[in-house]
């Protein structure tokens, strides 16, 4: 026999043992036995309890007065409401206290804004976001 054809034979052979170990492993592995008995639902009533808060109550609040104090006033520059939301929030975080609600926060700006209007400062809403004008950012 020559040395090729012997390659050939055992290459071949393998190959076979390969895919066959193959669909063994697939089959064996989704033909498996199902559970018979369902879960019973669990009848005990569990009884809330109090859980202390993991955060420490902050020495100073962080306010929305505060986050706002931190905007300059005038030009003709805008500032995205969501933007200013986000800084607060995680300024509050950071501090380690809690920031208030979303309508909260809202009414806050918006009474600011009102006190500031005579410098130029208004919310608008401009392509379904809502925008503070004539207020920048400071860095």
């Amino acid at each position: 026999m020559e040395s090729w054809l012997f390659d050939v034979m055992v290459t071949a052979l393998g190959s076979i043992a390969i895919n066959g170990l193959a669909c063994c492993l697939m089959i064996f592995g989704t033909h498996r036995p199902h559970k018979t008995a369902e879960a019973q639902p669990r009848t005990e009533k569990l009884k809330p309890t109090l859980v202390a808060s993991a955060r420490a109550p902050a020495a100073r609040s962080y306010r929305v007065a505060d986050a706002l104090a931190g905007l300059k006033i005038g030009g003709r520059s805008r500032v995205e409401l969501s933007k200013v939301r986000r800084i607060y929030v995680e300024e509050c975080k950071r501090r380690g206290c809690d920031p208030v609600g979303g309508d909260a926060f809202t009414d806050d700006v918006v009474a600011w804004c009102n006190a500031n209007k005579a410098n130029g400062v208004e919310l608008q809403g401009i392509d379904g976001r809502v925008f503070m004008l004539g207020v920048k950012m400071v860095a």
